[in-house]
């Protein structure tokens, strides 16, 4: 891929990014300990690194082969309401937040909940 071709490819990428309003903030922090899908189970793991909304996890009592990076759809998160936490999955990114849906609640509840109310657990 010659320069110039991959510079419009990028341009054109992040006015995508922008025009979509797209949230950027990632559900993770460096040292933090998440729970993390990997074939339909969840395991325990520490975040690494964080780039944009992936987080790099190592997974609790594996070797470093098994790190890799995950975004917010492969974390648990526990959202803010009304004061309490709730247990939720990140279904998809959405413009200012994350659509949500909550454990045990019907896809009536879904909604689209901006980081400052969502957390990785």
């Amino acid at each position: 891929m010659n320069k110039r071709f991959a510079f419009c490819l990028a341009a054109l990428a992040a006015f995508a990014g922008l025009i979509s309003g797209v949230a950027a903030e990632p559900l993770c922090r460096t040292g933090q300990s998440v729970d993390a899908l990997w074939q339909g189970k969840y395991y325990k793991a520490s975040v690494i690194d964080v780039s944009g909304v992936q987080c790099k996890i190592t997974y609790t009592g594996y070797g470093k082969e098994f790190d890799e990076w995950v975004g917010p759809e492969r974390l648990t998160v526990k959202v803010m309401w009304k004061g309490a936490w709730y247990p939720a999955r990140v279904l998809r990114q959405e413009a200012g937040g994350y659509m949500v849906s909550y454990d045990g609640y019907g896809s009536e509840f879904n909604e689209v909940v901006p980081v400052s109310r969502i957390e990785a657990r």
